[in-house]
C-alpha cells in the first residue's frame, strides 16, 4: 500500500480507508504465487545465453511472455469472478460493510497481466545487461584497448 493510495482513498470516507488493508492483503497474496515467473525467466534466458543461442533466447522470451500473460488473465478472471467470496472468507462477515469498497479496490488497484508481463520482460532484461557487461568487463581485463572500444561502440 503506497502513500498516494492512502491519501486518495482517504479523502473518500474511513469505510474506503479500512478497504485498502484487506485488498492490499489479498493482491499481494495472489502475486506472490505468480513469482515463479520471475526467478524462472532469469534462469532460462541466462541458461539460453550463455550457449550463445539467440534464436533460442527469443523463443525462450516469447514463450515466457505468454505464460505470463496468461497467468495474469486468468488472476484477472478470478477477481471477477470469486473477489466477492475471497474477500468474504478473508475479511469475516462482521466486516461486511467494507466489503464493496474492498472489492473495488481490488479490482482497479492492479492490472494483473502487465504485473506480470513486466515481471517478465525486466527479469530477461536484467540477465541480459549482466551478460553484456561481464562479456565487456572479461575483454576489457584481458585485452584494454579492444575491449574499451567495443564497450564504447555499443553504447
Amino acid at each position: 500500500m503506497s502513500l498516494i493510495d492512502t491519501v486518495v482513498i482517504g479523502q473518500g470516507s474511513s469505510i474506503e480507508l479500512a478497504a485498502l488493508g484487506p485488498g492490499m492483503i489479498l493482491c499481494d497474496g495472489m502475486s506472490f504465487v505468480f513469482k515463479f515467473l520471475s526467478i524462472a525467466t532469469s534462469n532460462i534466458i541466462a541458461t539460453s545465453i550463455a550457449e550463445e543461442d539467440k534464436n533460442e533466447v527469443q523463443h525462450q522470451i516469447l514463450i515466457l511472455l505468454f505464460v505470463a500473460l496468461t497467468c495474469g488473465f486468468l488472476m484477472l478472471l478470478f477477481t471477477k469472478l470469486f473477489g466477492s467470496w475471497a474477500l468474504t472468507v478473508f475479511a469475516g462477515a462482521k466486516n461486511v460493510q467494507i466489503l464493496p469498497s474492498v472489492n473495488t479496490y481490488v479490482q482497479v488497484c492492479l492490472a494483473w497481466p502487465a504485473v506480470l508481463v513486466g515481471w517478465v520482460t525486466q527479469s530477461a532484461r536484467w540477465i541480459y545487461t549482466a551478460f553484456s557487461l561481464s562479456h565487456y568487463l572479461l575483454n576489457f581485463m584481458t585485452e584494454p584497448y579492444s575491449g574499451c572500444l567495443q564497450w564504447f561502440s555499443k553504447c
